[in-house]
């Protein structure tokens, strides 16, 4: 494709895409109905690059087991719905990127480095890995998880869009944070589920509710939480040679064993 390309469905179309390699300027693929699908039938790895323009989906993407890539340079990478596996998702852009619609079934997720996303998804589900190498924001309550054991890694700063959005994470494997959380705009809550283990690798998680972890924590940082008027929960054992401090006027509450592998450094 040479120039921008803009492919419009009529209201009960789809559009199926059966190469693996899609170059141009501005690309816009709407599939004319928010329900109606989008393919990728290239049978394996699909590519699309803008260099600096923007590209866009709106319609029910499905990867139909393919794996996808996304490149714009500094432009915009919308997906405006829903997103379906199998399949592993990469999207690099330095600029923005709009999750817009629940995304399941995907093998695996990954953001590259120094662009801004906003999550405006729901949920996020895949089998395996999830990787945010860029800063996010979410813009409502979100749920992210994996079925098969994935971690889900922050390497950059996480933010609420407006202070009202929770964020809840589901994994038998490990939660990383490895940048701050609600440096700019806190958010309503942060919970974690059972299975599974949180990494604390940044120096401040804040918010303006509950932060409750019911898996085990370690501190692999100096790190300071901060709940506004919330509770502080650990329903898990946590442990990590470093300092903490709980900033609070709710409860603190110590729900299991602290220390017992790796003691703290203070509380």
């Amino acid at each position: 494709i040479i120039g921008s390309t803009s492919v419009v469905a009529d209201s009960a179309g789809s559009i199926t895409f059966t190469g693996t390699t899609y170059n141009a300027n501005q690309q816009i693929y709407d599939s004319g109905s928010a329900a109606n699908p989008i393919t990728l039938a290239g049978g394996g790895a699909t590519t699309f690059t803008t260099t600096d323009d923007a590209l866009s989906f709106s319609g029910a993407l499905d990867l139909d087991g393919n794996d996808m890539t996304a490149t714009t340079g500094s432009g915009s990478i919308d997906f405006d719905n829903t997103i379906t596996g199998p399949g592993n998702l990469l999207v690099r852009t330095t600029g923005t990127g709009y999750f817009g619609g629940a995304v399941s079934g995907l093998t695996t997720l990954t953001t590259n480095t120094d662009g801004l996303i906003h999550i405006n998804a729901g949920t996020i589900t895949t089998v395996g890995d999830q990787e945010y190498n860029d800063y996010l924001i979410f813009d409502s309550n979100t749920t992210m998880a994996t079925t098969g054991g994935g971690d889900i890694s922050f390497n950059r700063d996480i933010n609420a869009d407006t202070g009202a959005q929770t964020l809840t994470l589901n994994t038998s494997g490990v939660n990383h944070f490895n940048a701050l959380v609600g440096n700019n705009t806190p958010l309503a809550s942060l919970t974690t589920d059972a299975p599974g283990s949180t990494t604390i690798n940044t120096t401040a998680i804040s918010t303006n509710g509950n932060q409750t972890f019911n898996d085990a924590v370690n501190l692999t940082s100096d790190s300071a939480l901060s709940a506004g008027t919330g509770n502080i929960t650990f329903n898990s054992v946590l442990n990590g040679a470093y300092n903490l401090q709980l900033n609070t006027t709710g409860i603190n509450a110590f729900n299991a064993i602290v220390g017992g592998v790796s003691s703290l450094a203070s509380i």
